[in-house]
């Protein structure tokens, strides 16, 4: 499926974990910077805890170089109707897929929902 099929892990380097989920009404798609799996960022008042969410974002490693990875991902963004992206190289690579949008910062980590009708 993606470059490897085991679970994001600390210390994993420059990979994005990718996880794809389905609900009775909802596709959601998460796309997460590996190494920011199990931090936790603040600021204002916002948390972002991947910490205590992990397994929501904790899905395949995902090489974002690799262009048949690329075609892929943006084959389940567009059968998605959720996609919720953290980190810069997330951020980015949605918005080189044609799924951009306003990221918030959170503890200076881009933060990116995106919801489709």
């Amino acid at each position: 499926m993606y470059h490897n099929t085991t679970k994001a892990r600390y210390g994993c380097g420059r990979m994005i974990s990718v996880r794809s989920i389905k609900t009775k009404k909802e596709s959601i798609l998460t796309l997460c910077d590996s190494e920011l799996l199990g931090k936790k960022f603040s600021s204002g008042g916002r948390v972002l805890d991947l910490c205590k969410y992990r397994s929501f974002y904790d899905g395949d490693l995902f090489d974002e170089s690799n262009e048949a990875n690329k075609e892929q991902l943006r084959n389940l963004a567009s059968s998605s109707t959720l996609i919720n992206a953290v980190g810069i190289r997330s951020v980015t690579l949605l918005n080189e897929l044609g799924y951009g949008g306003h990221a918030t910062k959170i503890g200076g980590v881009p933060h990116i929902q995106i919801y489709k009708m």
